[in-house]
């Protein structure tokens, strides 16, 4: 009763474009928290962390992932996260150095007692902080790591 990721055959090529037609319903039926927990999956936190991070029991977690999991049709959240790749509910883009996102978001939720205030939530004020430094990270990457590299020159030859 092992999990299968779907392979991309050419035979399957019509298949998988009617489900990337499906994938807006799919991403509506997904609620706030469930998308929470899948963007905190791909980041390779793990489910102690994002339950702290949510102030949820592990009961009500393994409700969301349960739920995660059959409206992606997965079985783990290894499987519900390359599909929400595939349907586009995740952007790759997000994801590239997860290293440093992960680090940010442990952060955030390190730091939050320096934003939070008496009548704002704390829980939204990481991931707006979460948010602040995604946006950080998209700028340094546009701004100052555009070059290729055959652009750039070796520090040893010059070239």
């Amino acid at each position: 009763m092992g999990c299968k990721v779907k392979s991309e055959l050419p035979q399957t090529k019509f298949k998988m474009t009617l489900n990337l037609k499906t994938q807006p319903r799919i991403y509506k039926n997904l609620d706030a928290s469930e998308l929470m927990i899948l963007k905190s999956l791909a980041l390779g936190l793990g489910y102690e962390f994002i339950q702290t991070l949510m102030g949820i029991l592990e009961a009500s977690y393994k409700k969301h992932c349960k739920s995660i999991y059959s409206k992606l049709g997965a079985c783990n959240s290894y499987t519900a996260v390359l599909t929400a790749f595939r349907l586009n509910i995740l952007n790759r883009k997000e994801y590239i150095n997860e290293n440093i996102k992960g680090f940010a978001l442990k952060f955030a939720q390190e730091y939050r007692d320096r934003f939070e205030l008496a009548q704002v939530d704390t829980k939204k004020t990481v991931w707006d902080l979460y948010d602040l430094l995604l946006e950080f990270h998209s700028q340094i990457e546009s701004n100052f790591m555009t070059d290729s590299i055959e652009n750039k020159k070796s520090h040893r030859s010059g070239i």
